[in-house]
């Protein structure tokens, strides 16, 4: 799908030179991205809309388990006689609660009729898309909320991307801080070095991809 929108968007700057350049997500107080496909038209819309959602859904994923090997890391250290599906369950608590939160708001992203009608004609004026040309609109409006059965798109941005990045973010911060606590009293307990070195290069590799 990725590398079709790469295509049709390639062809959209041949055909027309200034198109991409003038491509924006904020747009009249709205929050629009466009989505071209060969299969507009043939497909029906709410499949898209189910896409749209999962898309967005696993952009989010992308941090909101970040955390988790953390949490695992650290209950290694501080509760080793933890059964590993106990120290599984709590590790997962935070994302389970986060992707809850997500899984409520990407249906925020597709827009009403209204809103949608609307969406495209600002979005056509703005990019100046021929009148032939297909494609679906969405996101969110901060200031028509009235078309869009009151919806405002800080709402549904704060639950897919705002929440879940930053509440992971700072459990990971925490995380690491204590890890790293523990890590320096890890070699005088009675393990082997191999283990302690282990650990160490664990917790250093997760501090990278932070």
């Amino acid at each position: 799908g990725c590398i079709l929108n790469l295509i049709i968007f390639y062809l959209l700057r041949k055909a027309r030179h200034d198109t991409l350049f003038r491509i924006h997500v904020f747009l009249d107080c709205h929050f629009i991205f466009v989505i071209f496909n060969p299969l507009i038209g043939q497909i029906s819309k709410e499949i898209f809309d189910l896409l749209t959602m999962l898309a967005s859904a696993l952009c989010s994923s992308m941090f909101i388990f970040i955390p988790t090997l953390a949490g695992m890391q650290l209950m290694a250290l501080t509760k080793p006689h933890w059964e590993p599906k106990k120290k599984f369950a709590i590790a997962f608590i935070h994302p389970i609660i986060c992707t809850i939160v997500v899984v409520l708001s990407v249906p925020l992203l597709v827009p009403t009729s209204a809103l949608d009608q609307e969406m495209e004609r600002t979005a056509r004026v703005k990019f100046d898309f021929d009148d032939d040309l297909l494609f679906y609109r969405y996101g969110g409006t901060m200031s028509r909320t009235d078309l869009n059965e009151g919806r405002h798109f800080l709402v549904a941005l704060s639950g897919f991307i705002i929440f879940p990045y930053t509440t992971s973010h700072a459990e990971m911060v925490v995380l690491m801080i204590l890890i790293f606590k523990h890590l320096r009293s890890f070699r005088s307990e009675i393990v082997s070095e191999k283990t302690a070195k282990l650990q160490n290069d664990f917790f250093i590799m997760q501090l990278m991809q932070v």
